[in-house]
This record gives C-alpha cells, structure tokens and sequence, in this order.
C-alpha cells in the first residue's frame, strides 16, 4: 500500500510542478474549476504519450520520466510537417 501511495504522491507532484498548477490564477470559481480541469487533461495526454512509448519499447510506464516526456513532445512539436501552432496536443 505504501509504494501504491508513494506513487499518487509522486503524480500529483508532477502535476502541479511540471505543469504550473501549484496556485491557480483564475478569480472565479467557475475559471478555476476550467484551469484545473485543463491541467488534468494535459496531464492525461501526457500520461498517454508515457504509455504509448513504454510499449514500444517494452518497458513499465514509470520507467520513463513526466518532465521528460513533456520535454520531448513541446520540443518535437515544431518539428512535425503538420504542426500549425507550437502547443497543439492532437494526434
């Protein structure tokens, strides 16, 4: 139970630091609600891509860092012959 713990723990780090939700910006409640929402989602997408790439490699999604992965999508993104805007995480 206790590495089950420590894990949750070490995701909700990587949520708030690596994507800048450690205080919302927003006024309202409604906002915030978005703001945080929209960070969960990203989150999300970026646990995908993790997975994605842990299977094609044959190895445990943990085995492969958040900030990391992050890094290599924001920096591969310019790069795709498709790519309109620099922030997109479709496909």
């Amino acid at each position: 139970m206790y590495a089950r713990r420590w894990n949750v723990e070490l995701d909700l780090r990587n949520i708030k630091t690596t994507l800048g939700l450690q205080s919302l910006r927003c006024m309202s409640p409604d906002m915030s609600a978005k703001e945080l929402w929209s960070g969960l989602l990203a989150s999300n997408l970026i646990k995908c891509l993790m997975m994605r790439a842990a299977n094609h490699a044959g190895i445990l999604p943990r085995q492969i860092g958040f900030k990391h992965t992050l890094q290599l999508w924001l920096a591969w993104i310019p790069w795709r012959p498709d790519a309109k805007t620099s922030m997109c995480f479709c496909c």
